[in-house]
């Protein structure tokens, strides 16, 4: 096992739906637990196009302190292709669909509005845990 490789990951259900997905808890090799909820994981989504997202908020200079403001009820998308935009709402941007385990090293995350280009390593989950402890 990696050195940061947590011990397990699983999808937290909201308990009156469980087709919701509100959050993911991490056990640690050291037996550590940590819970991160889907609002917080999908604003530190870490693919190209959410980073994109921060710089232009100018939510931080880290990925960790700043996340990509996903608060408006639907995505603020630019249509420059052909293919039709259809904005998403909140709900559906936050709710963890799938956790897919990625090689040895992170999981990618599929969110209710299709979302999945963000791969969580390990140590990316790691860090967002300790910022969350602060």
């Amino acid at each position: 096992m990696l050195d940061n490789a947590p011990k397990s990951i699983r999808k937290i259900k909201d308990s009156q739906n469980d087709s919701i997905g509100i959050g993911i808890e991490i056990v640690w090799d050291n037996d550590n637990h940590n819970v991160l909820d889907s609002v917080f994981l999908r604003r530190h989504c870490p693919c190209a196009d959410c980073e994109e997202i921060r710089v232009k908020n100018k939510l931080g200079e880290d990925r960790v302190s700043g996340g990509a403001d996903f608060s408006d009820k639907a995505t603020k998308v630019s249509n420059t292709s052909s293919l039709r935009v259809v904005a998403s709402s909140f709900e559906q941007q936050t709710n963890l669909i799938e956790i897919k385990l990625v090689g040895n090293y992170a999981i990618a995350i599929l969110w209710g509005d299709g979302h999945k280009n963000g791969i969580y390593s390990f140590e990316y989950l790691r860090e967002l845990c300790d910022y969350i402890k602060i």
